[in-house]
């Protein structure tokens, strides 16, 4: 709590600027490509249209207080680094839906993020990708805590630091909904409620599954030799899991003194000493039985060493992870002469006590917080910005990312 209570000050008496959004009566709709700069709070619904986009480049805290609905594409991107690149904490409160392209990075901050999306529903049908900073001395949390989870679409879910002791949670206790892609790399990633839907959740490079209730018809792909799954309590289905990769490991939860692959059904069983220690997993056909082994002696994990099996087919593949950025083959301009405006950190603070109120009194320095309804003309008194990106870069995929070499 103390270092939490410095750190606050740090950013208090660090960070000079704030980007604050209030519009207390109508919803923000974005038509076009925006940009705002350092960190934000939104505190009625958000929607973005498709073709269009917001880029919100920087800032270290970014609170949405409402529904948020991404039909086009929603960036929040970490791009400098120096002393002051905390790790960013990022919360919605509201519900939210994505139909387009949803990235949020802060993998170039110094410490460790906090990602919380804590609405009731989520709900996906697009692309969503998180990216945020894991290391030995600062975790990383994301998490999505929605009661009604739904993914049709493809998630990525990464650290930017192999073993940094990332980890990620999906939906509440009770289920989620998974009929797309889920990819997970870098992150310890922890499922306690029941999996429902016939989609996928990819295993990468670095990361580590584990279940503890029913998963139903979903497809767990180990994609990388570092992948690990794990079974917390004995499960009466067997979970799907499939395309092995050498090295890839399944963790029992009991030690078995045995284990045994049916080449026939494709089962994989682990059985143990005491009456109900009996789990079996389903990982197909065309294996063969020295493939699997336990680790040791009262080891409850089963290794695999045979040749790389292939992705299954219902797995999408998650591509590469995109570079959150300004597109450079599209023409963004400034969102602070519309409905944004710098002030002071202390000012933003103190008003965000009254932040849902009607009207907000203008404070005593000359910094301007917008709350009508009616948008500011160009010429009022708001912190200019650069108003357009026209370069056009190669490398660029078709929805003007710059591509990243990371790929699964």
């Amino acid at each position: 709590m103390l270092f939490s209570f410095r750190i606050l000050n740090i950013i208090k008496y660090s960070i000079l600027w704030f980007t604050f959004i209030i519009n207390a009566t109508n919803a923000i709709t974005i038509d076009n490509n925006e940009i705002m700069q350092d960190s934000t709070w939104v505190t009625t619904p958000l929607s973005i249209s498709k073709g269009a986009g917001l880029v919100i480049l920087n800032g270290i805290i970014h609170f949405f207080s409402n529904d948020v609905t991404n039909n086009g594409n929603l960036f929040v991107c970490q791009t400098e680094t120096n002393l002051l690149s905390f790790g960013m904490t990022y919360v919605t409160f509201g519900n939210v839906f994505n139909y387009g392209t949803y990235i949020l990075d802060d993998s170039l901050a110094n410490t460790g993020a906090n990602v919380a999306f804590s609405g009731g529903t989520f709900y996906n049908e697009g692309s969503f990708y998180i990216n945020t900073k894991a290391n030995s001395l600062f975790t990383s949390s994301q998490t999505i805590s929605a009661t009604n989870f739904v993914n049709k679409g493809l998630m990525w879910f990464t650290q930017s630091v192999k073993n940094g002791g990332g980890t990620l949670s999906l939906g509440d206790s009770s289920s989620i909904t998974n009929n797309g892609t889920i990819c997970v790399t870098n992150n310890a990633f922890t499922q306690s409620g029941t999996i429902v839907g016939s989609g996928c959740m990819t295993i990468g490079d670095g990361a580590t599954i584990t279940i503890s209730s029913d998963t139903g018809g979903q497809t767990f792909y180990l994609a990388a030799a570092s992948a690990s799954f794990t079974i917390l309590s004995v499960i009466k289905n067997p979970p799907i899991v499939m395309g092995l990769q050498s090295g890839s490991t399944i963790v029992f939860p009991f030690a078995p003194n045995s284990i045994k692959y049916d080449t026939t059904t494709g089962i994989l069983t682990g059985s143990g000493l005491l009456p109900g220690q009996t789990q079996n997993v389903y990982v197909g056909t065309g294996f063969k039985s020295s493939d699997f082994a336990l680790t040791g002696w009262f080891s409850s994990t089963v290794k695999y060493s045979g040749a790389t099996a292939p992705r299954p087919a219902v797995c999408t593949p998650c591509g590469s992870f995109p570079v959150c950025d300004v597109p450079n083959n599209k023409v963004y301009s400034s969102v602070s002469n519309i409905f944004a405006s710098s002030v002071s950190f202390d000012t933003a603070i103190s008003s965000i006590n009254v932040a849902s109120s009607s009207s907000i009194a203008s404070s005593s320095s000359s910094s301007l917080i917008i709350t009508s309804s009616s948008a500011p003309s160009s010429s009022s008194s708001v912190t200019s910005r650069p108003t357009a990106f026209t370069s056009v870069a190669t490398g660029t995929d078709s929805l003007g990312f710059k591509t990243s070499n990371t790929k699964l």
